[in-house]
């Protein structure tokens, strides 16, 4: 039969590794850095998908379709489609520390924009933003309405580090 030290011994051992275990479990995962043109850049070029034209938006197009001033953001991406027959958009946003807010409100009111667009005109193109992903972490907030969009955003997820 172990003695009272070695029962000691193995009680403070449990104890440590559970409370190790604990904080382990309750740290945020810190997100994780991302090159935002590089991201678009592998996504665009996977011939896996099929895009419509596009164009990359430059800082003035991005104040006038997202109302997002770039001194806001660290960096961004977005493509758009040259022509008004697809709603496929991706924009990807790394604000600055302090502007997530703003930025996640622009990215409302422009999915709300796309919203009023697509519903009345090509039903197919409106079932895209309907079925848009969002995903936010840290300083990070993306943008993804394509019908690729579940698997470029489980793409973009694992380039940020996050479920």
């Amino acid at each position: 039969m172990p003695g009272k030290g070695h029962i000691m011994k193995k009680t403070v051992t449990c104890l440590i590794a559970s409370v190790l275990l604990l904080a382990g479990c309750s740290t945020k995962k810190e997100t994780a850095d991302v090159d935002l043109k590089e991201l678009m850049t592998s996504i665009t070029e996977n011939t896996a998908y099929e895009f419509p034209a596009y164009m990359e938006v430059d800082d003035a197009t991005l104040e006038t379709l997202y109302g997002i001033s770039p001194d806001d953001l660290e960096s961004y991406s977005v493509i758009v489609p040259m022509m008004n027959v697809s709603a496929t958009e991706i924009a990807f946003f790394k604000a600055k520390d302090g502007k997530i807010d703003t930025v996640k409100k622009a990215v409302e009111t422009r999915i709300q924009q796309l919203d009023s667009t697509w519903s009345q005109y090509l039903p197919a193109q409106y079932e895209l933003v309907e079925n848009r992903v969002v995903i936010e972490s840290g300083n990070y907030y993306f943008l993804i309405i394509s019908e690729y969009a579940e698997e470029i955003g489980k793409t973009c997820k694992a380039a940020l580090g996050v479920e």
